[in-house]
């Protein structure tokens, strides 16, 4: 259990692996308590519905910041708690829902506090599956709930080693891997265009009980052109279900490029493609597929699209209707 000392209230909410980040200053008297107030301010955070990275609580110890992390936020569909760093002020709380559970990738869950010295201060707590955790005497401590959060990550009947989709010419191929499996029912494989509406589109049986490695695969024979997204559920033999990342893969199968020019391009600058046929939408995204930019084009409008000037240097997806092509920006 390590201890930091954070001078001002900060909520910092960072995406270890997907280079998204959220990061904001407030006073104690925000409204941090209501629920969808964690949801507005960190919407990038929940790579399939799982809290990763860091999230701080701090006033400084200048009074109580209560933040309450809700079931689900909207798109991201039910959150659950990844390989998340937790890190609480002096006299701070964070309440998590009662249905968020863990994820296999809570085994390395960390929960951090400020130490206080003062006589006669207040108390921080953390709330998971309604159980208070604090650094009062007489109540479970803050390690303790560190390791709650990790064993029940532990517990989970599937260890997941890789999940992962690639899109070729035919489809989209779906591969995975387990180390460990206890009471593995069946794997179901989940797809959507909106990364909002899954549907189930194939369901494989698992190995039972099994300590030895396992692999998995599955073809996806008619993704729809652009973004796809893929979502893995994992049931047990009692119905228990664990819920995996979302994967995200460009599907252009035999289509023409986009053409957009100029490829590579700089922040700032306009990027144009061929007029379409028909009024339809010019989306860009990030690789993970959140949407950054979108703005109706029609075939009487020049087809153009101004990036913004502080827009990373990167890979992007730019899509117009069903058309995507990846954009890189020096």
């Amino acid at each position: 259990m390590k201890q930091f000392l954070l001078l001002s209230l900060t909520i910092m909410c960072t995406t270890v692996g997907y280079g998204q980040s959220c990061t904001y200053v407030k006073n104690s008297s925000s409204n941090s308590s209501n629920a969808q107030y964690f949801c507005l301010k960190c919407p990038s955070s929940f790579p399939g519905g799982s809290l990763t990275g860091t999230l701080t609580v701090n006033d400084g110890g200048k009074s109580q910041a209560k933040v309450n992390v809700p079931q689900g936020c909207g798109e991201f569909g039910t959150l659950t708690i990844g390989a998340l760093t937790v890190v609480l002020g002096i006299n701070d709380r964070l309440e998590l829902d009662s249905n968020i559970v863990a994820n296999p990738q809570a085994i390395n869950f960390n929960l951090d506090f400020v130490p206080n010295n003062e006589p006669g201060g207040g108390n921080t707590e953390f709330i998971y599956r309604k159980v208070l955790y604090s650094t009062a005497a007489g109540l479970p401590s803050l390690a303790q709930g560190e390791a709650q959060v990790r064993a029940d990550a532990a517990a989970l009947p599937v260890s997941l080693l890789y999940w992962e989709a690639n899109s070729t010419t035919a489809g989209v191929d779906l591969s995975w891997g387990t180390v460990q499996e206890e009471d593995n029912d069946f794997f179901a494989v989940e797809h959507s265009t909106d990364g909002r509406t899954f549907d189930r589109i194939a369901q494989i049986s698992g190995a039972g009980n099994s300590e030895a490695n396992q692999e998995y695969n599955f073809h996806h024979g008619s993704p729809a052109p652009g973004l796809n997204y893929y979502r893995l559920v994992q049931q047990d033999f009692d119905g228990t279900a664990t819920t995996f990342a979302v994967l995200t893969t460009e599907y252009r199968g035999n289509q023409a490029a986009l053409g957009a020019y100029p490829n590579p391009v700089r922040a700032g600058e306009v990027v144009r493609f061929p007029q379409p046929a028909v009024p339809t939408i010019v989306n860009l995204y990030q690789p993970d597929g959140r949407l950054l930019l979108s703005q109706p084009v029609g075939p009487q409008e020049e087809a153009r699209l101004m990036l913004p000037a502080d827009l990373k240097a990167g890979i992007y997806l730019l899509r117009v209707g069903k058309v995507v092509e990846r954009l890189l920006v020096n």
